[in-house]
């Protein structure tokens, strides 16, 4: 069976229900939780301001983001958790608008009064929005450098350290050294005579029993 793309099954079914991809339309629509359904745009039709539509970007990708400005022959498309608004989407590119949706396991109708006032005050209100996500990722991002510039200073502070370490044991051990050397030599010193003898006498016994062979 030759699987449908999402324009042929539009025109062959009143409408398409799909769970949700990604997080673009959060607190909306959560991946793996909730879905959406959408019916077809008729050729010609307009879509009305804060509809959430289907779209197609470029050759194979299919968007559903909502609609917040409207031109004549194309819209701004910008998803409820996303800063980046896609302008001059041709409304050609349009194939779907959503008409209601599953949140936490209920069912809502684009209508519902409870939908409309999420509009109201997430979606209308977007330049804010944007504006404090943009301060809010510009935050986080201080934060993180921040972070990792101190964790840089502790591993080269530890790095020192352990350089100075390496240098501290290296010393003790040619302090070492040196001291047995200088004990080796005071002992010679000392036990001179005693040595000389001992060695005179090994030598005169190593000597006469050669004779005696």
């Amino acid at each position: 069976m030759t699987r449908l793309s999402y324009e042929e099954y539009l025109r062959k079914y009143p409408t398409l229900t799909y769970k949700n991809v990604g997080v673009s339309m959060l607190p909306l629509l959560k991946q793996g939780r909730d879905s959406f359904t959408v019916r077809e745009v008729k050729q010609g039709e307009r879509c009305k301001l804060w509809d959430v539509v289907l779209y197609k970007r470029g050759t194979d990708q299919y968007v559903l983001h909502r609609i917040i400005k409207i031109y004549d022959d194309s819209y701004d498309i910008l998803g409820d958790n996303c800063i980046g608004i896609e302008r001059g989407i041709p409304k050609t590119d349009v194939l779907g608008v959503m008409t209601d949706f599953t949140h936490k396991g209920k069912q809502y109708k684009t209508g519902d009064i409870r939908y409309r006032l999420y509009v109201w005050l997430w979606c209308r209100p977007y330049k804010l929005r944007i504006f404090l996500k943009n301060i809010r990722m510009r935050l986080k991002y201080v934060l993180r450098k921040k972070r990792e510039k101190k964790e840089r200073y502790k591993m080269r502070k530890l790095l020192i350290r352990k350089n100075k370490d390496k240098k501290y044991v290296a010393a003790i051990t040619t302090i070492e050294l040196v001291l047995i050397l200088v004990i080796l030599i005071a002992l010679l010193l000392i036990f001179k005579e005693q040595l000389i003898s001992l060695i005179t006498t090994i030598f005169e016994k190593v000597t006469s029993e050669s004779s005696g062979i």
